[in-house]
């Protein structure tokens, strides 16, 4: 069998993908990458094995460890770097964050087998990435979620449209709070985040961001706040195992 690294040099390929003066957005499924589990599992640090070692499902840590590991693999590519030296850290809460002399940026979000990875040399991003079936989830927070004038309107909006929307906003505010850094500690009820929009950072932070949902192509919905100035590429990465299809995840 092929080795993830070499399976992952193909994918890579076919993206066209460089580091440029663009933002990028990688979306994968890992469930896809699963027969490169094991040299997954020897690319992480000890931070990041603790990490999935709390998790109680085997399925989310096999999930967990194959996208801790591809978010190495395309930093590795963005940086020119080896995988395993990406100076790739957790900060006091918990955003991940580049350290040494590299001036760049990242973001990472995982739900279930779905994972999407921002980067940007020019200044701060934040990605959010959700299944459409948790769209009945956020159906009874809405007044958590919603700033009151949002609020307002999806009132009128019939129960689905409504949880659709809802959704929509979540992740278009869970990118914007990890472009600044802060996670849930600000309030989503207190700022907007409309689409398609140039905003201020909801920590008061003088960042400009653009903020803007993002075609996914799977049965997922994401958003993703980057430098205002900046065009971005998405772009879904998905490999080619010539000698086996990719199990079941348990």
């Amino acid at each position: 069998m092929e080795r993830l690294d070499d399976v992952f040099t193909g994918a890579w390929a076919r993206s066209n993908l460089s580091r440029d003066r663009t933002a990028v957005v990688v979306l994968l499924d890992a469930d896809e990458w699963l027969p490169g589990l094991a040299q997954a599992e020897r690319l992480l640090d000890p931070e990041e094995r603790q990490r999935v070692s709390r998790l109680r499902r085997r399925s989310d840590a096999i999930r967990r460890t194959l996208g801790y590991a591809l978010n190495r693999l395309v930093l590795g590519r963005l940086l020119d770097c080896d995988p395993e030296r990406v100076p790739l850290y957790r900060d006091a809460r918990g955003a991940p964050r580049l350290g040494g002399d590299v001036r760049a940026w990242v973001s990472l979000s995982h739900a279930d087998e779905h994972c999407a990875i921002a980067f940007s040399g020019e200044g701060v991003v934040g990605v959010d990435i959700e299944p459409v079936s948790r769209r009945a989830d956020v159906a009874g927070i809405a007044e958590w979620i919603c700033h009151p004038d949002e609020y307002e309107a999806l009132r009128s909006l019939a129960a689905g449209p409504r949880d659709s929307a809802l959704l929509d906003l979540w992740v278009r505010k869970e990118a914007l709070l990890k472009a600044a850094g802060t996670g849930l500690s600000i309030e989503m009820a207190g700022f907007t985040a409309p689409p398609d929009s140039t905003l201020a950072l909801p920590d008061g932070t003088p960042a400009s961001v653009a903020l803007r949902m993002l075609d996914t192509g799977m049965r997922t919905v994401a958003a993703a706040a980057t430098p205002a100035h900046q065009p971005v590429r998405v772009v879904r990465l998905s490999p080619d195992w010539p000698d086996s299809e990719p199990s079941a995840v348990d």
